[in-house]
């Protein structure tokens, strides 16, 4: 932290003890870090230990002179700015809550301070605060959002008119032609109504399926000139058309949606045509898993609207009341029908809800043993083990040594 007396010119002279105090307020009432680099090197930060820019190796976009541009490092969020004489950096903020464990993998990987605060905002929220306090630390107060960012969405909407004009004249000089939506759609649908089938040869079945993905991908054109690529872009098609498919014919939306997360989180990691060939196959094997549970299903409303809240909220400690409350029923009722038609208490498939979306995080995350019963919370972790061994017949950690996928 810069504590001269020295002030600077901007357009007009300023002092810096009147920016720390402005940057002071602003991290101290909205969370919000906010630096500032004169064109002289030095850094001004309102973080009394820090040595330096914080951050500055994930803000590598160049910046639009004089406007604000926007760079995102997994869930994390800044904003930069430049011109002649001043830099500044606001961030890091993320629009969703994220995890006490991602907060500090990606504070100790990026910054030298590992207890700066990481607000949760919105993008308009994020804006107007940059507005306000652009305009106390440069004393310009006619500047509104729109001169501050709208340059970034005319140059977004020009490049992409420029693409989209590029990639037509392509696929027509290639004669390359998209499939209709109709061709298209009868794939999904006809692929949905066989992984219904408990009869079907699924490992034969598969690679017929494969053959008809490779035309449907022809007919989608080239998403890329990497294979690796391209081969990437299309399973995030085949993904997230499959999952609608799939839920348009009764899958459960929170396991189709979770199963969509791991896949995709996972393809972010994987490096070779291979990886994802595997991922693939997985993808393929558990939405057929999702369709036949549906499929076999027949338990009354009551109880999918309970199971359905269940998976909406298993991250959390759940009482019976409020599930009860949220499907409309009295809870002794709900109990005692529950109990009748799924064979376990609403307590027990509460836990085994728990037991099966943490065997995910063992098999596909870093976090620790301890931070996984606390983030599904069934800490501390004695209990988390000793219910996870009553389910699953092994400890977690025995269970993460046995199922770990180390192609993730």
């Amino acid at each position: 932290m810069y504590n001269g007396e020295q002030s600077f010119e901007v357009g007009i002279y300023m002092d810096i003890k009147k920016i720390e105090y402005i940057m002071q307020n602003i991290y101290s009432m909205h969370g919000v870090l906010v630096q500032v680099i004169l064109k002289d090197g030095r850094v001004i930060s309102p973080i009394k230990d820090a040595k330096g820019l914080l951050f500055k190796d994930v803000l590598n976009k160049p910046d639009i002179c004089g406007r604000y541009v926007s760079e995102m490092h997994s869930i994390f969020g800044f904003y930069s700015f430049s011109d002649s004489n001043i830099r500044i950096l606001f961030g890091p903020f993320t629009y969703e809550k994220a995890s006490r464990y991602d907060v500090s993998v990606f504070l100790k990987k990026y910054s030298e301070c590992s207890d700066i605060t990481v607000p949760v905002v919105s993008d308009a929220r994020m804006r107007e605060l940059i507005a306000a306090a652009h305009g106390l630390i440069v004393e310009n107060y006619e500047l509104n959002m729109l001169d501050l960012f709208k340059s970034i969405d005319e140059q977004d909407e020009i490049e992409t008119k420029k693409q989209l004009v590029s990639s037509m004249v392509n696929n027509i000089d290639n004669e390359m032609l998209h499939f209709s939506y109709k061709r298209e759609r009868e794939y999904f649908e006809e692929i949905i109504a066989s992984l219904e089938n408990e009869d079907l040869d699924f490992e034969k079945y598969k690679s017929n399926m494969d053959q008809n993905y490779v035309d449907i991908k022809n007919g989608a054109s080239t998403l890329s000139a990497s294979n690796f690529k391209d081969a990437e872009y299309m399973l995030i098609c085949c993904v997230v058309l499959v999952s609608r498919y799939a839920m348009k014919a009764g899958a459960d939306e929170d396991d189709t949606y979770n199963l969509s997360d791991v896949i995709l989180r996972n393809l972010s990691e994987t490096k070779s045509i291979e990886g994802i060939n595997a991922l693939t196959d997985r993808f393929w094997s558990e939405i057929r898993q999702i369709l036949l549970e549906a499929k076999n299903s027949d338990s009354s409303p009551y109880i999918e609207k309970t199971k359905n809240f269940i998976a909406r909220n298993v991250f959390k400690t759940l009482k019976l009341k409020d599930i009860a409350k949220s499907v409309g029923l009295n809870a002794s009722y709900l109990s005692r029908i529950f109990s009748k038609e799924v064979g376990t208490t609403v307590f027990d498939y509460i836990k085994k809800e728990k037991i099966k979306r943490s065997c995910n995080l063992l098999r596909y995350s870093d976090k620790g043993i301890a931070e996984i019963a606390d983030y599904i919370s069934m800490a501390p972790q004695s209990y988390y083990t000793k219910v996870f061994k009553q389910y699953m017949s092994i400890t977690p950690s025995e269970y993460r040594r046995t199922y770990r996928d180390e192609n993730f």
